[in-house]
């Protein structure tokens, strides 16, 4: 593998692409991976694997599987795939967009983690101020 090749699984029906980090440099991938090799001057991996996760882009990619029991992508249908590639100043642009999507999202998973252990306090510490004596202790 190299540096910014795209993965994907070959089975099931999530085709959604992976960026090869640097330090996955020089790793060997097997089946049911497929590798996409993406020519830098003309396009940006990041955006390609983000254009492949979109879900009209998946659809297509389910009608391009085979097998009835196991649906299977086969590296030569995923050739024939065209993908409409703006220039790569828009690329760029747009993969900025998604970035800042991406840790919006992350953001707002932490800030909901978050609040919900501060509600949780709350509600303990409200509990905790009752009076064990005006507490009523219910037998089972």
């Amino acid at each position: 593998l190299q540096e910014s090749d795209l993965l994907l699984k070959a089975r099931g029906t999530d085709f959604t692409p992976i960026v090869v980090q640097k330090m996955f440099q020089g790793a060997v991938f097997t089946h049911p991976l497929l590798r996409i090799r993406v020519d830098r001057e003309f396009a940006i991996p990041e955006f390609v694997a983000w254009l492949l996760s979109r879900s009209s882009i998946q659809a297509q990619l389910q009608r391009l599987t085979a097998g009835t029991l196991l649906q299977m992508l086969k590296l030569e249908n995923l050739k024939g795939l065209e993908l409409y590639l703006p220039s790569l100043d828009r690329q760029q642009k747009v993969q900025e967009l998604v970035q800042l999507m991406n840790q919006e999202q992350k953001l707002l998973g932490h800030l909901k983690t978050k609040r919900k252990q501060l509600v949780g306090c709350s509600i303990e510490k409200l509990l905790l101020e009752e009076s064990v004596s005006s507490a009523k202790i219910i037998g089972v």
